[in-house]
């Protein structure tokens, strides 16, 4: 339970967010090509409108397939690790590809700072909360917050542009 950015079979990428009665999900088809590099963007202000959640490829916000609001109370994921890559052992959900960098924040950035994080791996500070450079042969978080990386069934790469989320502060 929780939020998950994935991508299914048929190459959508989009989130999903957990509800207690119908979960949030706004999704895109087809928009990642194999073999080649894509930046990946998703925000989300943490609403139950879909639309309020964002998937941008390249810097462009994707077209969506799938719009439907979360309903009820959001699931406590608060047991759960945050999981980038594969999902062991849910071989329903693997990331075929390599993934260079990622970024997660606290806040929503507008999209001139995806730009800037997406071209500048590491270079928005201001609410970033997990910075894991997965171009070396540990994962280290550089955001000065003391989370922690874990390469976990993932190839990673030494060349190739940002994957980042941004996520709305969770209410203790």
């Amino acid at each position: 339970s929780g939020f998950s950015t994935a991508r299914n079979g048929s190459g959508d990428l989009g989130i999903t967010v957990d509800h207690a009665t119908t979960d949030l999900v706004h999704s895109g088809g087809g928009i990642l090509t194999a073999g080649v590099w894509t930046a990946i963007a998703v925000t989300w202000d943490g609403s139950t409108t879909a639309t309020n959640a964002h998937v941008y490829k390249n810097l462009v916000e994707i077209s969506y397939v799938t719009t439907t609001n979360g309903v009820g109370a959001r699931a406590d994921d608060s047991a759960n690790s945050f999981t980038i890559g594969n999902i062991s052992p849910d071989a329903e959900r693997t990331w075929d590809g390599k993934i260079a960098y990622t970024q997660v924040f606290n806040r929503v950035l507008t999209l001139a700072e995806i730009s800037q994080a997406t071209k500048f791996p590491g270079s928005i500070t201001n609410g970033l909360v997990l910075y894991c450079p997965l171009n070396t042969t540990s994962a280290l978080d550089l955001s000065g917050t003391g989370n922690e990386c874990t390469h976990s069934n993932t190839a990673t790469s030494t060349t190739g542009p940002a994957v980042f989320l941004e996520l709305p502060v969770q209410a203790s």
